[in-house]
């Protein structure tokens, strides 16, 4: 029941988010999470992730660790990101 109100409320608003999921309150919190989640939009964490540089005692691990995790955190915004990953790894 929880997941049928929250997919009708969703739906009225975002229409184009909903299509990709199902009546699963999974795929109802990714949609939230996306949508509403840590203020963080795909414009804000390219702009972190081309501008990050090294901290001072940052190892060279921990940097590349910290990429990683933007890029993965932009990918769950726009998949496409993930199919570029996997053609520079083919290719790389």
């Amino acid at each position: 029941m929880f997941s049928v109100i929250w997919l009708d409320l969703l739906n009225r608003r975002f229409e184009a988010e909903v299509e990709q999921i199902t009546e699963s309150a999974d795929g109802i919190f990714t949609v939230l999470q996306n949508v509403f989640g840590a203020g963080e939009d795909l414009s804000t964490l390219q702009q972190k992730f081309y501008t990050y540089r090294q901290q001072e005692k940052q190892s060279l691990l921990e940097c590349s660790l910290e990429l990683v995790n933007l890029y993965n955190r932009m990918c769950r915004l726009d998949p496409s990101l993930e199919t570029r990953k996997l053609i520079n790894a083919t290719f790389s």
